[in-house]
């Protein structure tokens, strides 16, 4: 992570979320996409996960080089796409409480 471009500190992820797929800003901080979590990095660089994959598959695996599960914002709400089948997730605020996103 960069503030200026020239200076750069590592954010260090859990082991269990796997690779990193996809960051965006969304509301009031940023989400990073791994292949089995999605996480609020909060300004200490510390993480917060908000929902897991515990598929035995992830629709979020980074095994494509040119095309990562993408995340984006549309309307103040989160979406998540998947690499496996080009499913779309949105994240529910209720769901963030019931064990992660649905399709």
């Amino acid at each position: 992570m960069s503030e200026d471009g020239e200076t750069w500190k590592e954010i260090v992820l859990p082991l269990e979320a796997e690779r990193p797929a996809d960051v965006t800003r969304f509301r009031d901080g940023l989400v990073v996409l791994t292949e089995r979590r999605l996480l609020r990095l909060a300004d200490d660089l510390t993480t917060t996960e908000i929902a897991t994959i515990d598929d035995s598959v992830s629709p979020f695996r980074n095994d494509d080089l040119f095309c990562s599960a993408p995340l984006a914002v549309l309307n103040d709400e989160l979406y998540a796409g998947s690499q496996v089948d080009g499913s779309l997730y949105k994240l529910v605020a209720s769901e963030v409480q019931e064990g992660g996103p649905r399709r």
